[in-house]
């Protein structure tokens, strides 16, 4: 059963021999580089022990019969099966609201926090690449997917990551952008990205300005947004600007560097989620068993 593509990859669900449902990851020509590299930082972490926060991985495998001729090159991964990514439970909820939405950042950096501590950085955060996790793991609740742009800290990066490109125009670190050195920091400015994007029903402040553009067009468009963002609104704390974003995301900016104090970051998301003034949570935004172990994780009352 086909689940969901990107431009390179796509993913399915099949039932294995044993009656077991499990994902599978393939690619086109142009995946080969990153669905490699995907493949052998799973199988390090796999090696490892795991983690409880990346989907369980089983291998690389030929490749089904079910699978679109295009899409039949190499090898295939195969991995545990996660449930709706965040943007498909956004968009089911129609929006997730400000409050909401931090704490999905609370478990969204658990995960990446504890990647962190592994050593790597993942490359491409956003909604898309957090899952709900199966039943028998809901105790951590959010997955994290998609490692063809990752790297562990103590290896040399190849030249398509330090002077290339490499994540999401809307949601790209600045870093990225100006061809430096990739590392946790990018990591948590593509998360406060995601958060300001999924929190307001505007999105972010450059998101229908870079829209209609070329791949080309939109990064530098997307720079150019993000540098004001970061001079005006986050360094000089213009008011005037985007008042729709939470006031405590600036705090959360000033902790995007590669030596980031996570627990500053968990008491601004919460203090987000507590907070009446940014609205009511929206009774459809998760499922209920979802929701309780949200708030279980977060130790708070977000009824407040």
């Amino acid at each position: 059963t086909y689940i969901n593509k990107g431009r390179c990859c796509r993913v399915y669900e099949i039932v294995d021999n044993d009656g077991h449902k499990r994902a599978v990851k393939m690619g086109n020509k142009e995946a080969g580089k990153s669905l490699a590299r995907e493949a052998d930082i799973l199988q390090s972490i796999s090696e490892k022990g795991g983690s409880a926060y990346i989907p369980q991985y089983y291998g690389q495998h030929g490749i089904p019969s079910c699978v679109a001729p295009k899409y039949g090159v190499g090898k295939v991964l195969s991995m545990e099966l996660a449930g709706f990514c965040l943007s498909a439970v956004a968009k089911k909820a129609d929006g997730l609201g400000i409050r909401m939405t931090a704490l999905y950042g609370v478990e969204m950096l658990h995960g990446i926090q504890a990647i962190h501590k592994m050593g790597l950085v993942h490359g491409d955060i956003k909604a898309s690449n957090f899952c709900l996790a199966p039943i028998p793991r809901w105790y951590h609740h959010l997955l994290i997917v998609d490692f063809g742009q990752s790297e562990f800290d103590a290896e040399p990066m190849d030249q398509h990551h330090v002077g290339g490109w490499r994540g999401t125009s809307l949601l790209a670190a600045l870093t990225v952008h100006r061809h430096e050195r990739y590392g946790k920091g990018c990591d948590l400015q593509s998360l406060l990205y995601t958060l300001i994007d999924l929190g307001s029903p505007e999105g972010l402040p450059w998101k229908d300005s870079i829209s209609k553009m070329n791949a080309d067009q939109k990064r530098n468009a997307a720079m150019l947004a993000k540098e004001k963002f970061d001079t005006q609104w986050i360094k000089e704390e213009d008011s005037t600007l985007y008042p729709q974003i939470p006031k405590e995301y600036r705090k959360f900016a000033q902790q995007c560097g590669n030596e980031p104090d996570y627990g500053i970051i968990y008491s601004l998301l919460l203090q987000i989620a507590t907070n009446p003034g940014y609205g009511q949570l929206p009774a459809n935004a998760a499922p209920k068993a979802t929701k309780k172990l949200i708030i279980q994780s977060a130790r708070i009352n977000i009824y407040a």
